[in-house]
C-alpha cells in the first residue's frame, strides 16, 4: 500500500473496498458527509469561514477508498467568498495557517465521534469528572470503562445534531469499516479511530436491506445465537445482538427489556424463536427477529441478573 500524505483523512478498508473501488452513490455520500462534518467543526471555531469551500480529493489505492485533507488542498477561496476565506487561503488569517484549521476541525471531529463510541451513542444524561481546572474531563460508560477528553469536545458532543454523522457511517457495511485518521507530529503516523459494522448504529439507523439476511434463520426456528449486545430500547422493548456482523433486534417473550439492562455491551448467549414475520402477518421479512425466553453471558463473572 502506498504512504498516505495530507493532514488527515476519511477512509473504508475491507473487502468491499479491496480494490479500492466504492460505487458512485455511496462516494458521493461518503464525501457530502465528511464534506459537511469538517465545514461544521471549521464554523465553530471560526464563524467568520462558513462560506469557505472544501477541496476534498479522493485517492484511489488497493485496499482502500480514501478521501483526503491535504497541505494547500484543503481550503479553496473564490471571488466571491468573504474576503477572510481569502485571507486563510493565503496562509495567513488571525496567524493561523489553513492547515491548523482543517487539523483542528479533524481533531474536534475525532473527540465527538470517541465520545459517541465509548458512551454507545448520543445522550444528554452524561456526568463527567472535571479534571485539571476543569479543562479535562474524566466519562465512564455502562461498562464501567472511562474516557478523559478536552471539556470542549464534551460540549460540542452535548450540542452536536445526532445525526451530523449519518453519512459517513451510512457506508459502513460488513467487511467494510470506517476510518478517521489525522496525522500529528513526527513519523506521519496517524492517530487514527475505527467505526466497525457492530457500531454504526451509534452514528446512522440501518438501511432496510435487498437481500434476504442470514437465510439459515428460518421463520419460526428454534434458535441459539451467541453474540455482543450493543444498544437497548425501552421504547420498542428490544435489545440489539451483534451476530455474524448484522445488529438483530431482540425481543423478550415475556416481560421488560429493562431487565436485561445489565446484559449491554456483554457476549452472551440467547436462545429464542426467529421471527420473520410482515406487518401482513407473512414470513417474509428479509432481517430476522429473536423472539427470546432465555438471555446468558458467554463468562460467568458477568452477572445479569440479581
Amino acid at each position: 500500500m502506498s504512504k498516505i500524505e495530507g493532514l488527515g483523512y476519511l477512509k473504508y478498508t475491507g473487502k468491499l473496498v479491496e480494490d479500492g473501488y466504492m460505487d458512485a452513490r455511496k462516494s458521493a455520500e461518503a464525501l457530502m458527509g465528511f464534506d459537511d462534518a469538517i465545514r461544521y467543526f471549521i464554523v465553530n471555531e471560526h464563524p467568520e469561514l462558513k462560506n469557505v469551500a472544501l477541496n476534498i480529493p479522493v485517492k484511489v489505492q488497493e485496499g482502500s477508498w480514501l478521501a483526503l485533507l491535504g497541505a494547500g488542498l484543503g481550503i479553496i477561496a473564490t471571488a466571491y467568498f468573504s474576503s477572510a476565506a481569502s485571507t486563510v487561503a493565503e496562509n495567513d488569517f488571525k496567524n493561523i495557517s489553513s492547515k491548523d484549521i482543517l487539523r483542528v476541525a479533524l481533531r474536534k471531529m475525532q473527540g465527538v465521534m470517541k465520545i459517541a463510541l465509548h458512551l454507545k451513542g448520543f445522550t444528554r444524561n452524561v456526568s463527567p469528572k472535571f479534571k485539571q481546572n476543569n479543562t479535562i474531563v474524566s466519562l465512564i460508560n455502562d461498562s464501567g470503562q472511562v474516557l478523559e477528553v478536552p471539556l470542549e469536545f464534551l460540549k460540542l458532543y452535548l450540542q452536536i445534531n445526532p445525526k451530523m454523522f449519518a453519512s459517513i457511517a451510512g457506508v459502513i457495511e460488513p467487511e467494510r469499516v470506517l476510518r478517521i485518521g489525522i496525522f500529528e507530529g513526527e513519523g506521519n503516523k496517524p492517530e487514527e479511530i475505527e467505526v466497525t459494522p457492530e457500531y454504526k448504529h451509534v452514528f446512522a439507523e440501518e438501511e432496510e436491506p435487498t437481500d434476504v439476511i442470514l437465510p439459515e434463520l428460518e421463520h419460526g426456528k428454534r434458535v441459539e445465537l451467541i453474540g455482543e449486545i450493543p444498544k437497548g430500547n425501552e421504547r420498542s422493548n428490544s435489545i440489539g445482538l451483534f451476530y455474524k456482523e448484522y445488529t438483530l433486534s431482540c425481543i423478550p417473550a415475556n416481560g421488560s427489556v429493562v431487565a436485561y439492562k445489565s446484559a449491554l455491551f456483554s457476549k452472551c448467549k440467547i436462545r429464542g424463536v426467529v421471527d420473520r414475520a410482515y406487518k401482513t402477518g407473512e414470513p417474509v421479512e428479509k432481517k430476522p427477529r429473536i423472539i427470546f425466553d432465555f438471555l446468558f453471558p458467554v463468562k460467568p463473572e458477568n452477572e445479569l441478573f440479581d
